[in-house]
């Protein structure tokens, strides 16, 4: 190896030299530019997001059936009426369930039931 002396160039010798290549700063604001560019693009970042839409649909449709199922269905005959909290009893016979938006029904009557209502509206006439 040979000794070659080293003798560094002025500033303005190194901008002046056309064979020296220096190394530029790159500005804040282009570094800044590419870590955002990076953040957008991370992996992490589309798990957060994938992670995020996956709860707020769960919670959403969570939400959605449990309105579902606290919603009081409407009673469809006299035995579910008379179970119902919406309903009072009218005083008739044969009596009548009657609930809170106006719908009615009548208790249903076995035959002999009928027969015996039927025959005594015949005797008084």
């Amino acid at each position: 190896m040979t000794n070659i002396p080293f003798t560094p160039l002025a500033k303005d010798e190194l901008t002046q030299n056309s064979s020296i290549i220096i190394p530029v700063e790159k500005s804040k604001k282009v570094l800044s530019a590419k870590k955002q560019k990076d953040f957008f693009t991370s992996p992490k970042l589309s798990f957060l997001v994938s992670l995020l839409l996956l709860l707020t649909l769960f919670g959403v449709s969570f939400l959605i059936a449990y309105a579902a199922l606290q919603k009081t269905k409407l009673p469809k005959t006299y035995d579910e009426c008379i179970n119902s909290d919406d309903s009072f009893m009218r005083e008739s016979y044969p009596s009548v369930c009657v609930l809170k938006n106006g719908k009615e029904f009548v208790q249903p009557l076995s035959n002999q039931e009928q027969k015996l209502l039927e025959s005594d509206l015949k005797e008084k006439k």
